[in-house]
């Protein structure tokens, strides 16, 4: 599974979720969606295309056994966020926003690690 692509592709869809909320708001005049825009924008967009392009620049990160858990976890814990984020802004519900969070730290931990073991380990034993 070619995750480069696919964590691109997330993150084109969620920077034009991030940008058609920033219409709404815009042709609203209500910028109480601020938080939501600006969360699709910075960690939908900004983070899935980061973590698509480390993947492009080193295909050892394909290898890993962690490599399609922490693609899911990623993915299921942004549009959790996201979607705890408005359930938030909508009737004061924070859990979703909550675990949201805390599975984003789990799926960045698992990278960080992939990214240490096949990487910079492997650079530095070879």
């Amino acid at each position: 599974m070619r995750l480069d692509i696919w964590y691109i592709a997330l993150a084109l869809v969620f920077l034009l979720a991030g940008e058609a909320a920033g219409e709404w708001m815009a042709r609203s005049h209500d910028h109480s969606a601020a938080l939501i825009h600006s969360h699709l924008n910075a960690l939908g967009w900004t983070s899935f295309a980061a973590f698509g392009l480390i993947h492009r620049a080193y295909p050892t990160l394909r290898e890993s056994r962690l490599a399609l858990p922490q693609f899911l976890l990623a993915s299921a814990s942004t549009v959790f966020f996201i979607g705890g984020m408005w359930a938030m802004w909508m009737i004061g519900d924070p859990w979703g926003a909550i675990i949201g969070a805390y599975g984003l730290m789990a799926a960045t931990l698992l990278f960080v690690v992939m990214f240490f073991r096949r990487v910079v380990l492997a650079q530095t034993s070879a």
